[in-house]
């Protein structure tokens, strides 16, 4: 009887896969919400978080009113307005209600509801930091590592103020069926990708006209660019962001008519300063005990800076050791996150200068890089190109 031939070396370096590993991911994902937000949990069913803030009982009441309307009244055409206006009077919340309108289904009141949705959006973003983050790194420890950094994101709290501004958990879902797509050249990503940057749009206004205006348009263009899509699969993507936007016109055109008294009209327009991007965590802050500016709500901040900062160091620069070059740029962040609570001129200069440093570095390492990275590098300096403002230095 002849013998199977012996596995060869590369069967044999080949990771098994661990079972129960998304169980497991889940788990852990799980316990960090508990640690750093307990009264979710433990107060799950007799209150929310700032039950007693103006912002929340406005939300909850429109809520409240979605939860006893019918669809039809709500998710509607042009025609059928105004019937679902009063949605949309200060905050549109129809993608919010989407998820409360499930949660009431299966029996869950209204606190209930509100603390397993922030649990819920906490969870998915972390989900599909984890997915984009596993398609540049081999470790999936590491990918969960980063992926812990949505969780224990300093503008969390903050948000559970404005429950459609914790919806930006859609934004890693979408850059990732973006890349599978561009990968796989499979028709299911783009609808997917399609799908759930409408649902962005349906969940926050404001974090949507971002995604829409500014990065749908900077990646899609990157990535013809730099050849990673060839030019006639532009009609397959221009095909399903037509379908989603045309179905975001027919649920918000009517409020594009409407002026809200509630609103203030000379908000000025919102920049990024390089001090949003160190003091808007929760590292140093305690240590220095000292009160954080108010941060741009237009900038993910520190935990996205250091994503960045891991994929600069682990694929673009030095692959041989990454973990090294990761601890000397993980260095200068704290350096500059120490600096954002003492000194922001020197802040903005050490800043300035380490930009230029990535910059090089990525300049230098261009060659090696994959589209994907590519893609990653040039969307992402175009959105701090965008934004970014020095206050204390002339630039």
């Amino acid at each position: 009887m002849n013998k199977p031939p012996p596995p060869s070396s590369s069967e044999l370096a080949k990771p098994k896969a661990v079972p129960y590993r998304p169980l497991f991911m889940l788990l852990g994902w799980l316990c960090i919400i508990f640690l750093f937000y307990p009264g979710l949990f433990l107060d799950f069913s007799s209150q929310v978080p700032f039950g007693d803030h103006g912002d929340v009982r406005n939300i909850l009441s429109i809520i409240q009113y979605s939860l006893h309307t019918s669809l039809s009244q709500i998710y509607h055409l042009p025609f059928l307005y105004p019937e679902s206006y009063v949605m949309a009077r200060t905050h549109p919340l129809f993608g919010i209600s989407l998820f409360f309108k499930g949660f009431q289904l299966l029996g869950f009141n209204l606190e209930q509801s509100t603390n397993l949705y922030i649990i819920l959006a906490l969870l998915l973003g972390a989900w599909g930091c984890y997915l984009l983050v596993r398609q540049y790194v081999q470790e999936p420890a590491l990918a969960w590592a980063f992926s812990v950094l949505f969780i224990v994101y300093g503008r969390n709290t903050t948000y559970f103020h404005w429950l459609n501004f914790l919806s930006f958990f859609y934004f890693p879902f979408v850059f990732h069926f973006f890349l599978r797509y561009v990968k796989t050249r499979k028709r299911r990503f783009i609808a997917g990708f399609s799908a759930l940057a409408f649902f962005q749009f349906l969940a926050s206004v404001y974090y949507g006209v971002q995604l829409w205006v500014f990065l749908l348009p900077a990646m899609v263009a990157s990535a013809l660019m730099l050849r990673m899509i060839p030019p006639r699969d532009t009609g397959r993507i221009a095909l399903g962001l037509g379908i989603a936007f045309l179905l975001i016109l027919a649920i918000f055109l009517p409020y594009t008519h409407v002026t809200q008294p509630t609103i203030d009209s000379d908000i000025a327009p919102r920049v990024l300063t390089p001090a949003d991007l160190f003091t808007n965590n929760k590292l140093l802050g305690a240590v220095l005990a000292q009160a954080e500016p108010e941060a741009s709500q237009f900038f993910p901040g520190y935990a996205v800076l250091l994503c960045v900062l891991f994929l600069l160091a682990s694929l673009g620069t030095d692959k041989k050791r990454p973990f090294l070059v990761f601890g000397i740029l993980a260095s200068a962040l704290f350096l500059l996150t120490y600096l954002a609570y003492q000194d922001l001129f020197l802040l903005e200069l050490f800043f300035l200068g380490f930009l230029c440093g990535i910059a090089v570095l990525i300049f230098r390492g261009w060659k090696h890089l994959n589209p994907g990275e590519r893609l990653l590098y040039i969307v992402f300096s175009f959105y701090l190109i965008l934004l970014l403002n020095f206050s204390q230095l002339p630039v």
